[in-house]
């Protein structure tokens, strides 16, 4: 069984890391799964899984902290985002949270 976090964001999907002083800084590994078009690592478009796994070693070695949000278009299908989180967990990122719109009271 896998578990994973929630993360529920205003607007922008972004997991800002919150410091308590200027020397704390939380590396996030953004994904996003649009639902038409390349998966968007960090703002950059990603041509294939290879691509995908190589990016998140790279920066897993440079911050061991390392933690990945991925944000899904409700449209994209769920095997699709499991298999990126199988991806990102074969590449050693252990955490991983998916991100979340908050729905619109006025809908």
């Amino acid at each position: 069984i896998v578990t994973a976090r929630i993360v529920a964001t205003p607007v922008v999907p972004m997991d800002l890391p919150v410091a308590s002083t200027s020397e704390t800084v939380q590396v996030v590994f953004s994904v996003v799964l649009p639902q038409a078009g390349p998966v968007m690592v960090n703002g950059q478009g990603v041509p294939n899984d290879a691509e995908l796994a190589r990016l998140a070693k790279d920066e897993l070695a440079k911050s061991p902290d390392l933690r990945a949000v991925i944000s899904a278009s409700g449209s994209v299908p769920h095997r699709t985002v499991i298999h990126t989180l199988d991806v990102l967990r074969a590449a050693g990122l252990k955490h991983i949270a998916f991100g979340t719109l908050l729905e619109d009271p006025a809908r």
